[in-house]
C-alpha cells in the first residue's frame, strides 16, 4: 500500500510539471515571427542614441548558435530585426563571406546592415534564421559597382585617361577608383575621386577631390628630387563582393621598376544621406631592394589633392578651388588648423607645411580639408596610427605635408594645385633625421576616406570617433586569425531537494494554479551567469520532450562552464501568500570536473539592520553583506531611515559573517547565526558611526556660477573597496556631499580639460572653494605689430591628472583669451610651423591676468624683379611695408631681392631711378620665391630699333643717290625684321572702366617669354606665363630662322655683286621660304596654344584675369591676336617677295648661265 502511495505521488508530479502551463517564453522579449525558430541578438559597439550614428554601417562576424539553413549570399534564412519594445521593423541586409559546415547548412557569416533612423538607443538588434529552407529576401539593390573606360583630352598635353571602378548609388555616381590610366601625362593607379554631388558622368568639373592610395618614394640627389610610386603600373584587381549594400574590390599595383607594391582593400555601404564614405585596407610595401639612395629622402602612404582650373573657352575645365583650411588631429592630442593658400602664385612647388615642421597625428587619427565648422569638408580617418608592420629601426606614427604651387599659367586657362601627403613619420625634433628605408619595409593600415557636405571638421571628427569604434569590430581582411588558448569547460548539474514543509507549500500552489517554480541561479565573481527554473521533463528548443532527460528529481544543468568557484543559489517563487520569491538554499562549488550536486533546501531567515550616525539619524545606502567562505551569499543596502533586511536560509548550522561597508568604507564584521526561528523573527543588529557633510563652491573668473558642466567626486584610499561619491545636490555652483564619512578624500574636480584632485579631510562640517582664473595673452611679433599668421596658442600644464591643453579664444589680431583655468603652474606655447615659444607662469599671476609675449617668426621671401619681358632687373628698389613698418632693398645682378621678415601681409613696392614700375601684396606666412613683372622697359629693344631706323634712313639716302630701289627695299626687309624680333608678336589686351583695370599680355621671341602686366588702383604687377616645353622649344627657334635669313640676304647680295649666277638665286629663294616658315610655323603653334586658352588665334571675349597678390578672378572684356612684330615681319615677307619677283621680271637673276 505504501509502495503504491509513493508510485501515484510521483505520478502526480509528473502530470503537474508536464501541463501545467509554463509562462517563462512569455517573460522573455517578444518574438519577431513564430516563423523564424531561432534567433540572437547582435551587439551594436556605437551609442545609437546620437543622431549621427544613424545609417552608419554595421559590418560584423556572425558565428551560429544553431542550424541556421543558407544556400548562397541570396537564398537563405537570415533577417535582421530592429526591435524598439514591441515595434518590429526588419532591415535590409547582406551576408558576404559565408562558412559552411556541410550542405546547405552555415557555421559562419560576415553581416551588414545600417542603423535606422528609427534608432534611439533602447532599441535591439536580432538576426533571426531557421534549419529549414526560406524564400530569399529580395532586398533592392542599393548600389551598383561597374568597370568602366573614360578618355578626355580637350587640349592636347592636357589629358586624363582611365580604366575605372565606377561606384554608383541609383544615376548619381558617388565613387570613381582608378585601376589604370594617366593623368597630365602620369601614370596612374589607386586614384580615388569622390565626385560631385548628383554627378552622373565622369568628366572634370564633376570631381570634387581626390586622394591617392598608392606608395610613394622620392630622393634628394644632385640638387634634383626624384620619385617613384607604386601607381605606375596595374597588376591586377578583383571583386569580392557585389551585394545590395555592400560593395568590396581590390586593386594591386606596382611602381614600373617592380620595387614598391601596393594592395588596397576598397569597400563601400549604402549611405541614403549626403555624406559618403569609402572604407579601404592598405597595404604598402617594399618588394625588391635597394631602393636609390639620396641626401634625403621622403615616403608618402596617402595624397590628397584639391585645386582646379579655370579656362575661358571650355567649360568642362572649370572646376575645383583649394579650400582655405586644414584641420587634423595632432600628437598633443588636440585639434589643430593651418592655412592653405588659396591662390598661390608661384609656379615652383613651394613647401606650406615641410617636413621640419613636425605636424604629427595623434592617438585618434584624422584630418580634414574644409571651410571650417561648417560646409564641404573632405576627411581621412586612421584606425591608429601604428601603421608599421615591419621595418628594422623605423619609427612608427604619420606626419602631414602640404605642397602648393601654380601650375598651370596662361592667359584665359588658369591651375592652381595644392597637394596633401600623409606620410612615413621621418622627423621629430632633436632626434638624428631617417633617410634609409629597409629592405623588410611594410605599413598596413585601415582608413576612412569621407566626405560631409555641411559638416564641416567637426563631421569628421564625429565620423572618426564612430569609425574607430566600428572598425575594430569588422571581419579582418584576409582572416587572419589568431586561436585562442582553450579553455576547459564543464558540466553542472543541479539537484534542489525541498524539507516537507515546503514541499507541501509548492504543492499547495501548484493547485491553486499559483504555477510556482523552484529556480537555479549560478553566480561567478559577484555576476549572475544563470537563472533557469528546474525540471523533470526537460523540452529543447523547438518545444519538444527530452525523453533521454528525463528526471525523477528536479534538476537543472548547466553546459559549458568555465572552471572557478560558483555560488549556486535556490530559489522558490510564485508560492501561496508571497509574490516575492525565497532564498531557501545555496552551495558553494569549486568547479574543475563535471559536477552533479545536490542542495538541501532550508527556509528563507531574515535580519532586519538599523544604522545611525552620532545624531541618531539613520544613515542611508549602507551596504551589507552576508558571507560563506569569503563569498557574497546575500545583500542589502540600507533605505532613507536607516534599515534593510537581508535574507537567507535559516536552521540549524546557519552560520554567516555580516560584513559592513559604507560608500566603500570598513565599518563592521561580526558572526551571525540564523536560527530556524529566524523564519518567523527577524534576527536584529545595530550599529552606530559619524558622517559629516561636505559643501563646495566654485566660482568662475567673474565670481558668478560657472555657465559651463562641473562635475565633481570624492573617493579616498582609506576605504576598502574604493568607489567614487556624487555630490546629493547641485545648485547653482553650490554642491554637496551629505553623510561622508570621516576620512582623508581626494576630491575630483572635472570639467572642461581639467581632471583635478585635491586632498581635504573631513570633519565635522567642510567646506571648500574653488575660484577660476581666466588669462589673457598679449602676443607681438618681431616688428612689434599684430601677428598676422594663422599662429597656434595654446596652455598646456602638468600639474593634474591628466595633461591639460588650452586652445585659446582669439579676440582680436594680438590678443588671445584663456578662460575659466584652474589655479596652477602653467606653459603657454605659441608655435607657427617651425617656429615656437614657450613661457611657463603660475595662475593666478597677477591682478589683472595679463602677459605679454613677443613671437619671434622670421621667414625669408625672395622677390625676383623682372622687367617687362620677364628679364631679371637689377638696381631696383624693393620695399616691403606693413603697419608703420618698412624694410627695403636693392635687387642684384639676377633681379632677386631677399627678405627676413615676420608672418603677414606686406605691401610690396618697386621703384626704378625714383619711378615706381610695379606694386602688390604679398602673402608671407613662409619661405617664399615669386617674381613680379614690372613696367621697366629693357634699353636693348630701343637700341635695336633705333639702330634698324639709322640703317633704313642710310638706305634711303644711298638709294636716292643711287637710282636703286631694290638696294631700299632689300634693307626695309631687313629692319622691319630686326624690329620684329625685339618686339611682341602675339599679345591680349583688356581693359573695364567699371572695375578700373588694365591688362596686357605679350608674346616675345628673344627672349621667348610671355608676360603679363595687370593695373589697377592697387597694383601694377605682373606674371611669366610658364610655357609648354614644345612651344617654347619652337619659338626658341624662330629667331634663329630670322636672323639666318638676313644673313642669307646680305649673301645673295655679295655674290650677285662679287660672283653673280645661280647660287644668289637660290639663297632669295631659301629666305623666302625661311620668312615663310617662320610666319606658318607661328601661326599653327600659337593657333594651337590660343585654342586652348582663349579659343582662337584672335579675337575678342570675357577673360578671367588674375589679379597679382589679391587673390581674385575678374572677368575682363579682352582681345587678342597677332602683335606688331606678327605685322612687321609679315611685311617684310611680301616685300622681299616683290623683291624677288621683280627681280625675275627684270631678269635681274638668270634662270641659267
Amino acid at each position: 500500500m505504501q509502495k503504491r502511495l509513493i508510485v501515484y505521488i510521483i505520478l502526480f508530479n509528473i502530470l503537474l510539471t508536464v501541463f501545467i502551463p509554463n509562462i517563462s517564453r512569455a517573460e522573455e522579449s517578444p518574438w519577431w515571427n513564430e516563423n523564424w525558430s531561432y534567433r540572437q541578438e547582435i551587439f551594436i559597439p556605437i551609442d545609437t542614441s546620437d543622431n549621427y550614428a544613424k545609417y552608419q554601417p554595421i559590418d560584423i562576424p556572425i558565428n551560429f548558435n544553431n542550424t541556421c539553413w543558407a544556400k548562397n549570399e541570396v537564398e537563405h534564412s537570415i533577417r535582421v530585426v530592429f526591435q524598439l519594445e514591441d515595434i518590429f521593423i526588419e532591415l535590409d541586409s547582406q551576408i558576404y563571406d559565408l562558412d559552411f559546415d556541410n550542405n546547405e547548412v552555415l557555421n559562419s557569416c560576415n553581416l551588414v546592415f545600417l542603423i535606422p533612423e528609427q534608432a534611439n538607443g533602447e532599441e535591439k538588434y536580432f538576426v533571426y534564421y531557421d534549419k529549414v529552407s526560406k524564400s530569399g529576401p529580395n532586398y533592392k539593390k542599393r548600389i551598383e559597382i561597374d568597370e568602366s573606360y573614360y578618355k578626355y583630352e580637350p587640349i592636347q598635353g592636357l589629358g586624363f585617361e582611365s580604366s575605372y571602378f565606377k561606384i554608383t548609388q541609383g544615376e548619381e555616381i558617388i565613387y570613381a577608383v582608378n585601376k589604370e590610366g594617366t593623368v597630365l601625362g602620369d601614370k596612374v593607379s589607386q586614384q580615388v575621386t569622390r565626385l560631385k554631388k548628383g554627378a552622373k558622368d565622369i568628366l572634370p568639373h564633376n570631381g570634387d577631390q581626390v586622394a591617392s592610395f598608392g606608395f610613394n618614394y622620392w630622393w634628394y640627389k644632385d640638387d634634383e628630387w626624384c620619385g617613384i610610386s607604386s601607381s605606375e603600373r596595374f597588376i591586377s584587381k578583383q571583386l569580392f563582393v557585389n551585394g545590395n549594400l555592400m560593395v568590396k574590390f581590390g586593386i594591386v599595383s606596382e611602381s614600373e621598376n617592380g620595387l614598391l607594391r601596393s594592395t588596397v582593400i576598397y569597400k563601400y555601404y549604402f549611405c541614403p544621406t549626403e555624406d559618403k564614405r569609402l572604407y579601404t585596407h592598405v597595404k604598402h610595401e617594399v618588394i625588391n631592394y635597394p631602393l636609390p639612395k639620396g641626401e634625403e629622402i621622403d615616403v608618402a602612404y596617402i595624397i590628397l589633392s584639391c585645386g582646379g582650373l579655370k579656362s575661358s573657352t571650355i567649360d568642362e575645365l572649370n572646376f575645383g578651388e583649394i579650400p582655405p583650411y586644414l584641420h587634423f588631429y595632432s600628437d598633443e592630442e588636440r585639434v589643430k588648423s593651418h592655412n592653405f593658400d588659396q591662390y598661390p602664385d608661384y609656379s615652383d612647388w613651394q613647401a606650406i607645411i615641410h617636413k621640419s615642421d613636425d605636424y604629427d597625428l595623434g592617438s585618434i587619427p584624422w584630418l580634414s580639408i574644409d571651410y571650417g565648422e561648417s560646409g564641404k569638408a573632405h576627411g581621412v580617418i586612421f584606425n591608429s596610427t601604428n601603421v608599421l608592420k615591419s621595418g628594422t629601426d623605423e619609427r612608427n606614427g604619420i606626419e602631414i605635408q602640404l605642397f602648393e604651387a601654380k601650375s598651370i599659367q596662361y592667359p584665359g586657362l588658369d591651375g592652381r594645385i595644392a597637394e596633401l601627403y600623409i606620410m612615413r613619420n621621418a622627423f621629430e625634433p632633436h632626434e638624428p633625421n631617417d633617410e634609409i628605408i629597409p629592405k623588410d619595409y611594410i605599413v598596413e593600415f585601415d582608413a576612412e576616406y569621407f566626405t560631409t557636405e555641411n559638416g564641416g571638421y567637426p563631421g569628421v571628427e564625429k565620423e572618426a570617433d564612430f569609425y574607430q569604434k566600428l572598425i575594430s569590430y569588422q571581419p579582418e581582411v584576409e582572416d587572419v586569425v589568431d586561436e585562442e588558448e582553450d579553455v576547459e569547460k564543464y558540466v553542472l548539474t543541479v539537484y534542489p531537494h525541498l524539507p516537507r514543509s515546503l514541499l507541501l507549500k509548492y504543492r499547495i500552489s501548484t493547485l491553486l494554479l499559483r504555477s510556482p517554480q523552484i529556480n537555479v541561479e549560478l553566480i561567478r565573481n559577484g555576476e549572475s551567469i544563470g537563472y533557469c527554473k528546474t525540471h523533470r521533463v526537460p523540452i529543447t528548443e523547438d518545444i519538444k520532450i527530452d525523453w533521454k532527460n528525463i528526471s525523477f528529481f528536479r534538476k537543472i544543468i548547466f553546459t559549458n562552464i568555465p572552471s572557478g568557484k560558483y555560488v549556486v543559489k535556490v530559489w522558490l517563487e510564485k508560492t501561496i501568500f508571497s509574490d516575492e520569491k525565497e532564498f531557501i538554499g545555496y552551495r558553494i562549488v569549486d568547479l574543475n570536473k563535471d559536477e552533479k550536486i545536490r542542495i538541501f533546501c532550508k527556509h528563507q531567515g531574515k535580519i532586519s539592520i538599523s544604522v545611525d550616525n552620532q545624531n541618531d539619524n539613520g544613515i542611508e545606502n549602507v551596504k551589507l553583506t552576508l558571507l560563506d567562505d569569503e563569498l557574497v551569499i546575500s545583500e542589502s543596502v540600507t533605505d532613507s531611515s536607516g534599515k534593510a533586511l537581508i535574507k537567507a536560509p535559516c536552521g540549524i548550522g546557519s552560520k554567516y559573517t555580516l560584513n559592513t561597508t559604507y560608500k566603500g568604507f570598513f565599518i563592521d564584521n561580526q558572526n551571525i547565526r540564523l536560527g530556524r526561528i529566524r523564519q518567523y523573527l527577524p534576527k536584529r543588529v545595530h550599529l552606530s558611526f559619524d558622517t559629516h557633510d561636505l559643501e563646495i563652491n566654485i566660482f568662475d573668473s567673474e565670481d558668478k556660477i560657472p555657465d559651463f558642466k562641473v562635475d565633481l567626486s570624492v573617493t579616498s584610499d582609506e576605504m576598502q573597496l574604493p568607489v567614487t561619491i556624487k555630490p546629493n545636490s547641485t545648485t547653482d555652483g553650490n554642491y554637496i556631499f551629505k553623510a561622508l564619512f570621516p576620512a582623508v578624500y581626494i576630491l575630483k574636480i572635472n570639467y572642461g580639460q581639467f581632471e583635478v584632485k585635491e586632498k581635504i579631510t573631513i570633519h565635522n562640517l567642510s567646506k571648500f572653494n574653488i575660484k577660476l582664473y581666466d588669462l589673457k595673452a598679449l602676443i607681438k611679433d618681431d616688428w612689434n605689430l599684430s601677428p598676422e599668421a594663422p599662429i597656434d596658442v595654446s596652455l598646456t600644464s602638468k600639474d593634474f591628472e591628466k595633461t591639460v591643453v588650452l586652445n585659446a579664444i582669439k579676440l582680436s589680431s594680438d590678443e588671445y583669451l584663456f578662460s575659466d583655468i584652474y589655479p596652477g603652474n602653467y606653459t603657454i606655447k605659441i608655435s607657427y610651423k617651425t617656429y615656437k615659444r614657450e613661457e611657463n607662469i603660475r595662475l593666478p599671476q597677477s591682478e589683472n591676468g595679463e602677459i605679454q609675449i613677443v613671437f619671434s617668426a622670421l621667414f625669408n621671401i625672395t622677390t625676383k624683379v623682372l622687367n617687362v619681358r620677364g628679364e631679371p632687373l637689377k638696381d631696383a628698389r624693393v620695399i616691403f611695408s606693413r603697419g608703420e613698418k618698412e624694410i627695403e632693398g636693392i635687387s642684384n645682378n639676377n633681379g632677386n631681392i631677399l627678405f627676413n621678415i615676420p608672418p603677414g601681409m606686406y605691401n610690396c613696392k618697386i621703384y626704378q631711378n625714383q619711378e615706381l614700375i610695379a606694386q602688390r601684396k604679398v602673402d608671407v606666412s613662409f619661405d617664399k620665391d615669386y617674381s613680379v613683372v614690372t613696367k621697366s622697359e629693357p634699353i636693348i629693344p630701343y637700341v635695336v630699333i633705333a639702330f634698324a631706323i639709322l640703317i633704313f634712313a642710310f638706305a634711303l639716302i644711298f638709294s636716292y643717290k643711287k637710282k636703286n630701289i631694290l638696294l631700299l627695299l632689300k634693307l626695309l626687309v631687313i629692319v622691319l625684321a630686326m624690329i620684329a624680333i625685339v618686339s611682341p608678336w602675339w599679345s591680349i589686351e583688356g581693359k573695364s572702366s567699371e572695375y578700373n583695370i588694365k591688362t596686357s599680355s605679350n608674346l616675345f621671341m628673344m627672349p621667348a617669354e610671355m608676360t603679363t602686366l595687370t593695373e589697377n588702383n592697387n597694383v601694377t604687377a605682373g606674371e611669366v606665363t610658364i610655357l609648354d616645353e614644345q612651344y617654347k622649344y619652337v619659338v626658341d627657334l624662330l629667331p634663329l630662322g630670322i636672323i639666318s635669313g638676313i644673313l642669307l640676304i646680305f649673301i645673295s647680295d655679295i655674290l650677285k655683286r662679287y660672283i653673280r649666277g645661280k647660287l644668289s638665286f637660290l639663297i632669295l629663294i631659301l629666305v623666302l621660304i625661311i620668312f615663310a616658315g617662320t610666319i606658318g610655323i607661328f601661326t599653327y603653334a600659337t593657333s594651337e596654344m590660343a585654342n586652348a586658352t582663349v579659343g582662337s588665334f584672335y579675337g575678342s571675349n570675357n577673360l578671367d584675369i588674375s589679379i597679382p597678390g589679391e587673390d581674385i578672378y575678374q572677368a575682363i572684356s579682352c582681345s587678342w591676336g597677332p602683335g606688331i612684330s606678327f605685322y612687321l615681319f609679315l611685311c617684310s615677307f611680301i616685300i622681299l617677295l616683290i623683291v624677288f619677283v621683280f627681280k625675275i621680271i627684270k631678269k635681274d637673276y638668270p634662270i641659267s648661265e
